[in-house]
This record gives C-alpha cells, sequence and structure tokens, in this order.
C-alpha cells in the first residue's frame, strides 16, 4: 500500500498543473480577446503595417506611435498565450485516458474557432476584405472562449455526466447570441442599416429571451437563472466599441460572462456516446484472475505433481 502513495501524488501533482495550466489559458484567452477589441476599436489593427509576424520589418520595432504599441501587445499577447496552451493540450494529450470523452468533441470545437478567427484576422491584416467578414472575429473570438471553459468544466468533472434535454427556449437565445456578437462586430466595420437593425432586434430578444429562460429553470438551478440576468442589459449595450481601456474592458468582461453561461448551459444538453477507446468511461476492466485457489480446488487438480 506504501508504495502507492508515490504514484498517487504524481496523479495528483499531474492533475493540479493541468488544471492551472487550463486556467491560465482562458484568463489569457480573455486578455488576447480583450486586447483585440481595442486593438480594433483605436484603429491599431495596421499600427505593424501588412506584416506579420514581423512589426515593421522587425521582431522590436521601433514604439513611435500608439497604434504600433497596441498592435504589437495584441501580438505578443497573441504569442505568450500561444505558447500556454500549447502546454495545456499537451498535458491534455498525456492524460487522455483520464478524461471523459465528452470533452473530445468540445477540443475539435474549440480548433475550428480558433482556426476561422487565425485565417479572417491574418486576411484583414493582408488584404483588405468585407466588414461583413470581419465582423465575425469578435463571434469566434468568444466562442471559442466559451467553448475553452466548457473544456475545462468537463474535463475536471469526476463524477458522471448528465445531460439535459435542450428546451426551445435555449435554442432561440443561443441562436440570438451569435447573431448579437456577430452583427455587433459587424457596425464596427464598414455597415449597412442592416446590420445595426439586426443588433436592435436581437438585444430585445436577448432580454426577453433570457429572462423566460431563468424564469422556467429557476426552480431547477437558480444559480444558473441569475446568471442569465446580465443579458438583460442588451438593449443598452448596441455597439461593443467604447472610448477608453476600462470601458471596453468592462464590455468585453460582460460578453465573456454571457456566452460562457450560454455555453456551459448547452454543453449539459448534448447527450454523447461512450468511445470504445478513450475517456473513463471505457477504461478496460481487469480480467478476473486465473489463480487456484489450492484450499478450495477439486481433488484432482490438488494432487497433480
Amino acid at each position: 500500500m506504501a508504495a502507492s502513495h508515490p504514484r498517487q501524488r504524481l496523479i495528483a501533482g499531474k492533475t493540479l498543473r493541468r488544471r492551472r495550466l487550463g486556467v491560465l489559458s482562458w484568463i489569457g484567452l480573455v486578455f488576447v480577446n480583450a486586447s483585440g477589441f481595442l486593438d480594433h476599436s483605436t484603429h491599431s489593427g495596421r499600427g505593424c503595417g501588412t506584416e506579420w509576424p514581423l512589426c515593421h520589418g522587425a521582431l522590436v520595432p521601433h514604439f513611435v506611435d500608439t497604434s504600433v504599441t497596441i498592435e504589437y501587445v495584441h501580438r505578443a499577447l497573441n504569442l505568450g498565450w500561444g505558447i500556454v496552451l500549447a502546454w495545456f493540450f499537451i498535458e491534455l494529450a498525456r492524460d487522455r485516458h483520464d478524461l471523459p470523452f465528452a470533452v473530445v468533441p468540445w477540443i475539435r470545437a474549440f480548433l475550428g474557432l480558433l482556426l476561422a478567427e487565425a485565417l479572417v484576422c491574418t486576411t484583414g491584416v493582408l488584404w483588405t476584405i468585407p466588414g461583413a467578414l470581419l465582423g465575425a472575429l469578435p463571434m469566434l473570438g468568444l466562442g471559442a472562449q466559451a467553448v475553452l471553459l466548457v473544456i475545462l468544466a468537463r474535463s475536471w468533472s469526476s463524477g458522471p455526466l448528465v445531460s439535459r434535454p435542450p428546451s426551445l427556449v435555449m435554442l432561440v437565445v443561443i441562436a440570438w447570441a451569435a447573431i448579437y456578437v456577430y452583427a455587433g462586430g459587424w457596425m464596427s466595420y464598414p455597415h449597412g442599416d442592416l446590420a445595426i437593425q439586426i443588433v436592435h432586434a436581437t438585444a430585445l430578444g436577448l432580454a426577453f429571451g433570457a429572462l423566460v429562460w431563468a424564469w422556467t429553470i429557476r426552480g431547477i438551478d437558480l444559480w444558473v437563472a441569475v446568471a442569465l440576468l446580465p443579458w438583460l442589459g442588451a438593449p443598452f449595450i448596441l455597439e461593443f466599441t467604447r472610448p477608453g481601456v476600462w470601458p471596453e474592458l468592462g464590455v468585453v468582461l460582460w460578453l465573456s460572462w454571457n456566452t460562457g453561461v450560454i455555453a456551459l448551459l448547452a454543453s449539459r444538453t448534448i447527450a454523447l456516446p461512450k468511445s470504445p477507446s478513450v475517456g473513463i468511461d471505457a477504461r478496460p476492466h481487469h480480467r478476473p484472475s486465473r489463480r487456484i485457489d489450492h484450499q478450495h480446488a477439486p481433488l484432482d487438480q490438488a494432487n497433480r505433481p
């Protein structure tokens, strides 16, 4: 029994390191998204010119302008966060047999959102693309952030994952939230009156839908019902870009909270099959021992030479 204690301490240490890396990855993504919002609202997206990953032909440029500083900090945050995220996923891959299989599809969704955001962002730096396409950046970034939060919650779950059937109200709120975030991002680029009308309509729908959703689940999950109430501020936040760092950060944190709550709720309504080779539920069972108990063995076996 004493020999198992070092192994248990090793497993506990690896689990703690993975959780810390996961939390650090999520916090880093929040800062990356916040710096992206600030980068866009201050029109600093071209602060490093049309070069990437260099900035004006150098790894460390001359900070002659505020736009250069903001864009360079945004890129540096992306680099640092990418290193931490890669380390986190390496730890997940090493301990993949200790993870619930339900985490795997969310990891794939996260990587897909991340790849799409990187393609749109890089394309927007190198070439001129329509505002309707650039407007997807907030939706992709906040979506990846919310999905990463689900990955953390699912990978930390030690008990069975209980899923509930999705409600119509939940599906409507999710759809409205995606359209609201996309249209709000589109409004910050060249747009027509359609983007403004979409934001106004979905903001009112979100506030009403979140209130109805909170009312229907108040007796089941009171904390979730309360967590949905910040969506009531949607009709008052019709533009995501705000003058100043702190108002900008406030909008990002508000959007992060709301999208994270919706993602966590949505993750509880998806029932996934068990994997034959991955996850806790699919661990191979130990074969029964074939050792013969000589005290209870038949006489013909016990008397054999």
